[in-house]
C-alpha cells in the first residue's frame, strides 16, 4: 500500500471541510446557487498553494467564508481576494479589483479607475491638487508610475500618483 504524502493528505483534510455538511451550509446561506463555483476555486487555491497547506484547513475555511461573506471571489484570476498564509496562519487579503467591486456596490461611485502610466503619457503632475495629465502618447514600454482615480457620485474626486520608485518604497516598509 502507497503511503499518502504530506501535501495528499493536507488537500484531503481541507477537502473533507469544505465539502462537510457546516461548511456547504454555511456557504449555501451566504452565496445560495453559486456555493458549488466557490468551493470549487477555494479547493483549486488550496489545491496549488503547497504554504497555505502548512495552515490548519479550519482557519483556511473561516478566510474563505469571510470572502464569500464579502461576495468575493477566490479565484487568483478575478483578483478579487486571496488566502495568504503568514507562517501558518492564514489571511484573507482583499485585492484591488475586491475593493473596486466593493466601492461599486456601495452605490456612492461614479467612477474608479486603477493603471499604470507608460513613458510619454504623464504630460504634467498638479502637486496641489493630485491632478494628473495623462493624454501624452505613449513612447515606451517603460512604467513611470501608478495612478489611482474615483469620483463620487456627488462629483468629489481624487487621484493619486506614485512613481515606480514611491510605489518600490511603500512595498518595501508595508508588505
Amino acid at each position: 500500500k502507497r503511503e499518502l504524502s504530506e501535501t495528499q493528505k493536507a488537500i484531503i483534510s481541507f477537502e473533507t471541510i469544505a465539502n462537510g455538511a457546516y461548511m456547504q451550509k454555511q456557504l449555501d446561506t451566504i452565496l445560495g446557487e453559486r456555493k458549488g463555483t466557490f468551493t470549487a476555486s477555494l479547493m483549486e487555491v488550496f489545491s496549488n498553494d503547497t504554504k497555505l497547506q502548512l495552515c490548519d484547513p479550519k482557519l483556511v475555511a473561516q478566510e474563505a467564508i469571510k470572502a464569500a461573506c464579502l461576495d468575493l471571489s477566490l479565484n487568483k484570476q478575478l483578483g478579487q481576494a486571496y488566502i495568504i498564509p503568514y507562517g501558518n496562519t492564514p489571511t484573507l487579503v482583499i485585492g484591488y479589483k475586491g475593493l473596486i467591486k466593493m466601492a461599486y456596490r456601495s452605490g456612492k461611485y461614479s467612477c474608479i479607475n486603477v493603471d499604470v502610466v507608460y513613458e510619454g503619457e504623464l504630460k504634467k503632475r498638479n502637486k496641489l491638487t493630485g491632478e494628473l495629465d495623462i493624454d501624452g502618447e505613449r513612447t515606451g514600454d517603460t512604467i513611470l508610475g501608478f495612478f489611482a482615480y474615483f469620483r463620487f457620485k456627488s462629483g468629489m474626486s481624487h487621484t493619486l500618483y506614485m512613481t515606480t520608485k514611491e510605489m518600490a518604497h511603500y512595498a518595501k516598509l508595508y508588505v
